[in-house]
């Protein structure tokens, strides 16, 4: 096996670019799987405007069309990136790299949102590794090939676990904060993902859902008004109240409150507007992603017998919204 790394990413918006960008200039080997945008890509890579790591074009080794992604089965990659929205409710989010896994090897990397988003990968791939992920970084495809970042490039992981899994060497998750570390990426071993994703999801399940519903404010504008302000808090108490009946243990070791106050104080100081990326699904007429970011705590809090009517509101809601635009 060359010691080039050979990585494969699925799902090139804002965040897939940024890190296949990265991984590139760590030496590797840098496959792509665009589907609108195959076209552009193709032709002349990704143009990223980044804070962080100055203007650069990422031209990616190779670009697979995901309508053409049966000719590339035979390859083997250390690394698959999946960086797609989660939509279960739609279709199998595993399907999408079914044609690029051909060994236990590779080693499957979950750059998505939400909870439960490793489940349709850990059934259809049983012995591959899963690194669960909980991304940082700040990024908007403001065009199909243009990328906009800002100063936040961070992963968080580490394996997913089942009581099905196998157990993997610890020297995967060595190698693999090597690498980060060598792609200038902020690498953080966390001993324990899924609270970090619960964390992540308070956030989420209040600013997205509300987002979509008050007609597309933006964080800083839900944070001022009042109304929208205490909804968005008290939506994050009830995620954090799941959160800690699923895990049996605290999200966090301090305050609740000081959790939330410090979620919106930090919209409230951010110089520009931010939406969230579930706006602009519904926006473009894309499926939302409530199921992964909404049902799927709502199904988990009523086997842990947690009270949420304000999540089953802000699901209901999205589903009818949602019904009359796809």
């Amino acid at each position: 096996m060359s010691s080039q790394k050979n990585i494969l990413i699925v799902g090139t918006g804002g965040v897939g670019a940024v890190f296949g960008s990265r991984f590139q200039y760590a030496g590797a080997r840098v496959s792509v799987v665009c589907r609108s945008n195959f076209n552009k890509v193709k032709e002349s890579g990704f143009t990223i405007r980044s804070l962080k790591f100055g203007n650069t074009v990422f031209v990616p080794d190779c670009v697979i069309s995901a309508k053409n992604d049966q000719a590339f089965d035979s390859v083997f990659y250390d690394y698959v990136f999946v960086s797609t929205k989660s939509l279960p409710n739609v279709e199998n989010p595993a399907l999408a790299i079914l044609p690029f896994i051909n060994s236990p090897d590779t080693i499957i990397v979950l750059l998505q949102n939400g909870i439960g988003v490793e489940d349709p990968f850990s059934i259809l791939f049983p012995n591959n590794p899963i690194l669960s992920c909980v991304v940082r970084v700040n990024s908007t495809q403001i065009e199909p090939s243009i990328i906009q970042h800002g100063t936040l490039c961070c992963l968080l992981y580490n394996f997913y676990t089942s009581l099905k899994s196998p157990k993997f060497s610890d020297t995967i998750l060595k190698e693999f904060d090597a690498f980060l570390k060598l792609a200038k990426v902020e690498s953080i071993i966390s001993p324990n993902i899924q609270k970090e994703r619960w964390l992540k999801l308070a956030w989420n399940a209040a600013f997205g859902s509300i987002s979509v519903l008050s007609g597309g404010k933006d964080g800083k504008s839900l944070a001022e008004d009042i109304y929208t302000c205490t909804l968005m808090r008290d939506t994050m108490r009830e995620v954090f109240a799941v959160g800690h009946a699923v895990l049996s243990e605290p999200l966090v070791d301090g305050s609740i409150e000081e959790s939330i106050e410090s979620y919106v104080s930090l919209v409230l100081t951010r110089p520009n507007a931010v939406y969230p990326s579930m706006l602009y699904d519904y926006q473009f007429k894309r499926p939302m992603e409530h199921q992964v970011i909404i049902k799927n705590p709502i199904d988990l809090a009523e086997k842990a017998k947690v009270s949420t009517p304000l999540l089953k509101t802000l699901y209901a809601l999205l589903i009818s919204i949602e019904g009359g635009r796809l």
